[in-house]
């Protein structure tokens, strides 16, 4: 079941991820296009680091639980799955919000 999740969860950023990226292009100006990509890129790197090393901490701490290593492994992948549940939901409001405001705005492009 948890894999199932992953995979949906993989599935919707691959297709989230590059249309937000077009419509935040569409609204720097042509010439500092180059440096905006690059302060995407940077905090793309900088979330898969912070993302990794929290999940690792999720698990090594229910590893820790007085259990089989199994069964306290599930737990802690179950728990991480839903800190990135919650921290993608957020992200969504944050784009969502994001567009309303543009199209408020007229920023159309």
């Amino acid at each position: 079941a948890y894999m199932a999740a992953y995979v949906l969860f993989a599935g919707g950023q691959g297709l989230c991820v590059p249309t937000g990226m077009t419509h935040a292009y569409g609204h720097v100006p042509e010439d500092s296009r180059n440096d905006s990509n690059a302060v995407v890129n940077t905090m793309q790197q900088l979330a898969g680091a912070s993302g990794t090393a929290v999940v690792a901490s999720i698990v090594s701490a229910a590893q820790r639980l007085p259990m089989p290593r199994a069964d306290s492994t599930n737990i802690g992948a179950g728990t991480a799955l839903i800190v990135l549940a919650g921290v993608a939901a957020a992200a969504m409001v944050c784009f969502l919000a994001s567009l309303v405001w543009s199209a408020r705005r007229g920023d159309r492009r």
